[in-house]
């Protein structure tokens, strides 16, 4: 059975998406249940171990501590939580740092001249180029295969903590790496309308849907020496100060997974979204900035939230097996002493049985004595093999021979008789 600090863990990591803003204040028992109703659908888990009335109280006592408040109160409250949340921490830090120096075409892919574009090449014509590792020419390349799982059924394996290994559903990854470029589109048409018409009137790029992304990446890059300073917003840019190969390559790479539908993970995800919204302040359009980066926002909070919520099922699983490791070794020690107990009743019964057989066979088994007849009322008489009121050959001279006066064996060897005979039988 669960303590009480692990069912106000489960409760927190829970309701933090419920218990937000005003809600996060609310302190009378009806109206946590009612806030708690209207999202029971999503804590179906909570109820599967723990009573709603347990649920109820537990959400009422970390409001009262404003656990839901602030961030440094959950920490004092739940330690252990934000330290392992601290170490996935840093390996995200890492895993993004090896995606932001990962090689990509469009860092490869040098624009020469004035461009594609700016050449007169049709919009969204693809032409061989020579990239590392390539030679040119006509050969298409391999279709990509996506990687992304089918449905298949719930997975039996341990929930993963790692930062890398977390990934968000692919629905809303797709729909956050989509909408994204359809937005990161609008801003560079907005853009290339204020500072080059020209290039929208010789292509005849009406509306944003008009151009991809990925060509709208070619064309600034071959003209960027068109670009004035002042066009970009350096100071919300990120760091970035020009529309280097480095920026171009982030925003394609977005755009290649995008369309290709590759999984990747949400700490990729969250780094694609934080380069969009570079781009977006880059080209001065702060108003989509803004949007991309709640985007980023929601889905960083909601990635943390998984991890530390994994990091409790992580806690709980292993408590559970060392729960079960310690039952199955008290059961290893039943069935030992089940075992022991058997072989030492056996020893027991065979040196019973051992002692009878050679008690029986010392008092009653001699040379000259012939199996004797036993009468209708067990009564064990005489044979003819030993003489009346003679010992019996192979005792001594001294030992009492139960005779009764007729010749016949007494009681109590004919007792032994039967049990000697019943034996052999």
């Amino acid at each position: 059975m669960s303590s009480p600090d692990e069912l106000q863990k489960e409760v927190f990591l829970s309701c933090r998406t419920v218990f937000t803003g005003e809600q996060a204040r609310i302190r009378r028992p009806g109206k946590i249940r009612a806030v708690l109703g209207q999202h029971r659908s999503t804590l179906g888990s909570l109820e599967v171990k723990y009573d709603w009335e347990q649920i109820a109280d537990s959400a009422r006592l970390l409001l009262q501590r404003e656990v839901f408040e602030s961030t440094q109160r959950a920490k004092r409250e739940f330690p252990e939580l934000f330290t392992q949340s601290a170490s996935r921490g840093q390996q995200r830090t890492a895993a993004t740092t090896q995606v932001k120096q990962a090689p990509t075409r469009a860092a490869l892919v040098r624009v020469q001249g004035s461009g594609d574009v700016a050449s007169g090449a049709a919009p969204g014509a693809i032409k061989t180029r020579h990239v590392a590792g390539t030679s040119t020419g006509t050969k298409s390349a391999p279709p990509v295969q996506s990687k992304r799982p089918s449905a298949a059924a719930p997975s039996t394996a341990a929930p993963s903590t790692a930062a890398s290994s977390i990934c968000l559903p692919y629905t809303s990854q797709h729909q956050a790496l989509s909408q994204t470029q359809a937005v990161l589109e609008r801003v560079c048409f907005d853009f290339a309308t204020k500072w080059l018409p020209d290039i929208l009137q010789k292509e005849r790029w009406d509306c944003p849907e008009a151009v991809e992304l990925s060509v709208w990446m070619r064309t600034l890059g071959a003209n960027r020496a068109r670009i004035p300073t002042h066009a970009l917003n350096v100071s919300q840019g990120a760091g970035e100060a020009t529309l280097g190969d480095t920026v171009l390559a982030k925003i394609s790479k977005l755009r290649h997974t995008a369309v290709h539908r590759l999984p990747i993970s949400a700490t990729e995800t969250i780094h694609f979204l934080e380069a969009a919204t570079s781009f977006a302040a880059l080209l001065n359009d702060s108003a989509r900035a803004v949007s991309i980066a709640a985007v980023s926002n929601t889905v960083a909070s909601h990635t943390r939230d998984r991890e530390a919520h994994c990091a409790l099922l992580q806690l709980r699983l292993e408590r559970e097996l060392r729960a079960l490791s310690d039952q199955r070794a008290q059961l290893d020690g039943i069935e030992t002493e089940a075992r022991r107990a058997v072989c030492r009743d056996e020893a027991a019964h065979a040196a019973s049985m051992e002692s009878t057989l050679n008690t029986a066979m010392t008092r009653l088994l001699c040379d000259s004595v012939e199996i004797p007849e036993i009468s209708e009322c067990g009564d064990v008489r005489q044979g003819p093999g030993v003489p009346h009121g003679g010992l019996l050959s192979g005792s001594r001279a001294g030992d009492n021979v139960n005779i009764d006066s007729d010749g016949g064996f007494g009681t109590e060897d004919g007792e032994i008789w039967l049990e000697l005979l019943k034996t052999v039988m």
